[in-house]
């Protein structure tokens, strides 16, 4: 940033999330729709560049405010919280850019959190309250009655994963956005506590304090994890959400489950995915993958014999892993960072292999994803 606080690209950092792309530099952040940015400054004020509709334009009773302390985005609008609690936002107004009268008269909210086509918040009463979704009920955006009447909830979060001191390049891929193309419903009755809730892709999560799990929005939870009474933390990855047992084992869902010989291991302390892989890390160093081949559900044996991994990240088609040497091996779809360049391959400098998901355009307008990597600390001792 400059000394006038006025937009400048200089030393952005990454941070990604299902329906949001943040960058950071400890005093500024950037949050991304489909089609355009926003950037919150260090005097609170927000700048935002892109296509008009999907937020690219901020009205200007917001653009003249200088209080906002955190900024979400959905697929194509914006919210931002300012000091005082309240909730400002625009973009699409499917999309959670039409922010409700009665949430915008709110001055107690605590966090925000996004899916990809709604919004939540989570108030200082510990309800919470959500907006957006075209649907008006299949994408998160308006809760169950249950849920609405909580007023225990604690917590709520999505996807981050801040990268320091980040030198990358980029590569397209294939990936199309839009809301989803079908509509799964779930029960959402007999609620009594819930401790945190987090989001993949259109749904919103509950942890009860029961140990039991809760959905809204397009995917209900399976019914073998919802009977589960045990489960102490909850988290999603892109689609995926990962709960962890009280046996410190871990189920996740939709997509690809994890294999019955890794289910019952209780050393896994971290999951990453692709777009058609998981991996995982485990206490030993070790790492194991399952799902597509090609987009790394399949650990190279050379990599799989491996015991000093000390962190594990992905792109949509490929993982990249650091060992205790701060050398980095990958495996996966080439095209997506699967495979480690020779020059980089040699450096034992970095601090964290990190691959960021981020949305670019093509030559026709048209938004696509991309996939933000390479990890070294040239400037300063990692």
């Amino acid at each position: 940033m400059n000394p006038d606080n006025e937009f400048s690209p200089n030393k952005l950092y990454q941070q990604s999330g299902d329906g949001i792309c943040s960058h950071f530099d400890n005093k500024s952040s950037i949050a991304s729709t489909y089609t355009a940015s926003a950037m919150l400054l260090t005097n609170g004020r927000i700048v935002a560049w892109g296509e008009e509709s999907c937020g690219g334009a901020i009205p200007p009773e917001i653009a003249q405010l200088q209080d906002i302390v955190s900024l979400r985005s959905t697929g194509y609008a914006f919210a931002a919280l300012r000091a005082d609690r309240s909730v400002v936002a625009w973009g699409d107004d499917q999309y959670g850019g039409n922010l409700p009268p009665e949430i915008a008269k709110l001055h107690d909210i605590v966090s925000l959190s996004s899916t990809n086509c709604a919004f939540a918040a989570l108030r200082a009463n510990g309800s919470v309250v959500a907006w957006g979704d075209h649907t008006g009920h299949a994408y998160g955006g308006k809760l169950p009655a249950e849920i609405a009447e909580l007023k225990d909830i604690i917590s709520i979060s999505s996807i981050h994963s801040i990268s320091d001191s980040v030198c990358a390049a980029w590569w397209p891929d294939r990936d199309q956005f839009n809301c989803g193309d079908y509509d799964s419903h779930g029960s959402s009755g007999g609620y009594k506590t819930i401790s945190t809730y987090n989001f993949t892709n259109d749904t919103f999560t509950a942890l009860r304090a029961n140990g039991r799990v809760v959905a809204w929005g397009k995917v209900p939870v399976p019914s073998d994890i919802g009977k589960l009474e045990d489960i102490i933390s909850l988290s999603s990855i892109n689609n995926i959400f990962i709960a962890r047992r009280a046996d410190l084992s871990v189920v996740t869902w939709p997509g690809y489950p994890i294999p019955p010989e890794i289910a019952n291991w209780q050393d896994i302390i971290h999951l990453d995915v692709t777009i058609y892989a998981v991996a995982a890390l485990r206490a030993n160093g070790s790492v194991v993958a399952w799902g597509h081949q090609n987009y790394g559900g399949q650990v190279p044996p050379e990599i799989a014999a491996l015991r000093d991994i000390v962190s594990l990240s992905a792109t949509n088609g490929a993982f990249a892993a650091l060992r205790t040497d701060r050398s980095v091996v990958a495996w996966g779809d080439p095209g997506s960072g699967g495979q480690v360049p020779p020059a980089i391959a040699i450096i034992k400098r970095y601090r964290q292999p990190i691959f960021i998901k981020e949305h670019i355009y093509s030559s026709t307008g048209r938004p696509q994803c991309g996939l933000l990597g390479y990890y070294q600390c040239p400037t300063r001792d990692c």
